[in-house]
């Protein structure tokens, strides 16, 4: 019975609940935590969900804190290893390119080529026109 019973603490955690559980952990008050994180008093004790950007903030302040941990619960709470902290990282996802990305960028980098050599192509070809006084005939 007392395994169902730590199951449901577990299962009605929160994040605020998770993110108490780290600062205890990590031996940060949480009026330490409001100060950094620029939150207010109390906030960790008023909501139980936190916005994205809260989040956001957060994690950016607390690179060691597993984010998919603290939105479900699931997994280690510490990040433990680079590639972890890396997934962390907000900018990491950008760094990272999928090969239709690459191929996409190179494709608008062969149209904006083209697309260059045709403006510079229309101008010549505009500069030589009859009407402009710059075609001439030869015969």
């Amino acid at each position: 019975m007392s395994s169902n019973y730590s199951k449901k603490i577990y299962v009605s955690m929160n994040i605020s609940d998770r993110l108490i559980q780290y600062l205890d952990f990590k031996g940060i008050t949480k009026n330490k935590f409001y100060l950094v994180t620029g939150l207010s008093n109390g906030f960790l004790d008023k909501k139980p969900n936190i916005g994205a950007d809260k989040v956001e903030r957060i994690i950016n302040l607390y690179p060691d804190l597993n984010l998919y941990w603290l939105i479900n619960g699931q997994g280690s709470m510490i990040v433990k290893s680079n590639d972890d902290l890396a997934l962390n990282d907000p900018q990491h996802k950008y760094s990272i390119k999928c090969k239709l990305c690459a191929e996409k960028d190179e494709v608008i980098s062969a149209l904006k080529e083209a697309n260059s050599a045709l403006r510079q192509l229309i101008e010549n070809l505009s500069s030589d026109s009859p009407r402009n006084g710059g075609y001439k005939q030869t015969g």
